[in-house]
């Protein structure tokens, strides 16, 4: 993250937005004379040179832009936090070990990335666990754009801020925070009902009555002997 801000500062720091915003008001002002078009050649420069300084200032807003989220990112996670990461392509990692170890130094409880990673090795033993739906050499962009705190979309699965993240090497499950106190005791039953299935499972006993039962309502043939 603090690698990703320096390369922002640096790409920012050559604009001279005081200078562009001054030549700029004063082409509009040249160009709001009556006589201004009568120089037909002059004219048209002065027009390009403006589409080129307003070009220039809409690129300076948006590297300021995604400036301020990078420092706002950096500092709005906290111990604890998971990070839902929605985005990118194919070819194109979202983060690598770099950002997953900046993440680890602030003890987030994990990352979950719907797109790309890279340096996956890294992960082998790592104190943080990141979930991403493919992995690729290709490094990230640094430009954006990308918004912060605010509900996406994550594998199919709509996740918002505040949401409670679960995940083991199964995968990853989201539960709206206002529904896990009536999740709690319909999951906490149902584990306990797997939890006896196992240990039944593990003596050798098994219930398969319910298969039977499904296969007669739904109106199943048993064909005995050759199918013709």
């Amino acid at each position: 993250m603090q690698q990703c801000r320096k390369h922002l500062q640096r790409q920012v720091s050559p604009f001279d937005v005081a200078g562009l915003a001054a030549e700029k008001e004063e082409l509009e002002k040249k160009m709001g004379s009556p006589d201004f078009w009568d120089d037909v050649e002059a004219a048209n420069k002065a027009n390009q040179r403006m589409k080129t300084i307003s070009a220039k200032l809409e690129k300076y807003n948006r590297l300021r832009g995604l400036l301020e989220d990078a420092e706002v990112m950096a500092d709005m996670a906290e111990e604890g936090d998971v990070l839902i990461v929605s985005g990118g392509e194919s070819g194109r990692s979202l983060m690598g070990e770099l950002m997953f170890r900046y993440a680890a130094s602030k003890r987030l409880a994990g990352i979950v990335v719907d797109g790309p990673i890279r340096d996956a090795d890294c992960l082998r033993g790592f104190p943080l666990p990141v979930y991403a739906s493919g992995f690729t050499p290709g490094g990230p962009y640094r430009e954006g754009p990308g918004e912060i705190n605010v509900p996406v979309v994550c594998c199919g699965q709509s996740v918002e801020p505040g949401d409670i993240i679960l995940g083991d090497r199964d995968g990853v499950i989201v539960i709206p925070s206002g529904d896990a106190a009536s999740l709690y005791d319909a999951a906490r039953q149902s584990h306990e009902r797997d939890l006896a299935k196992t240990e039944n499972a593990r003596r050798g006993l098994f219930d398969r009555g319910w298969v039977d039962g499904a296969l007669e309502r739904k109106g199943c043939e048993i064909v005995e002997g050759p199918w013709r």
